[in-house]
């Protein structure tokens, strides 16, 4: 049976930070009784993407700025891809969002990239990317990564 790709490392809605995949692979989304769903893990077919979550890192463009990147990588074109990137920190209360969240949305493309940045902190950081892919029988398939988390030391 196919699993729904937004409950990969996900439990009661909460994000598994310790347990979350920094990437994962999606294939066209087939129906089910509990709607569309789509399989994490190896892919044969050709409506086959992978999306992954690169680590945060200081910026090699912007001296001074943290930058973390998801990608959403496929086979062929597809109709729409539509990727997010956010930066966190670890606070003492958890983990808080910070920065300028990226959010891409390319047609008839194989690859789109987006970008979450901030200025650089002396912290512990993370990257959570989110994806929304068409494929070509037109259903949407969800995916949900999160990166490692990164100590960042600026300067």
């Amino acid at each position: 049976m196919a699993t729904p790709v937004g409950a990969v490392g996900l439990e009661e809605g909460q994000p598994d930070w310790d347990n979350a995949p920094s990437s994962i692979t999606i294939s066209m989304p087939e129906e089910s009784p509990l709607g569309v769903t789509a399989r994490s893990g190896s892919c044969t077919k050709q409506d086959c993407c992978d999306f992954t979550a690169h680590n945060p890192h200081n910026s090699h463009h912007n001296p001074g700025r943290t930058n973390g990147e998801a990608v959403v990588d496929c086979k062929k074109n597809q109709p729409e891809i539509r990727v997010t990137a956010q930066l966190w920190e670890d606070r003492w209360w958890g983990w808080d969002r910070i920065g300028k969240k990226g959010d891409v949305t390319r047609h008839n493309k194989k690859k789109v990239k987006a970008n979450g940045n901030d200025k650089c902190r002396n912290n512990k950081h993370r990257l959570t990317g989110n994806s929304w892919i068409t494929f070509s029988n037109r259903k949407v398939s969800k995916g949900e990564v999160i990166s490692k988390t990164v100590k960042i030391s600026c300067g």
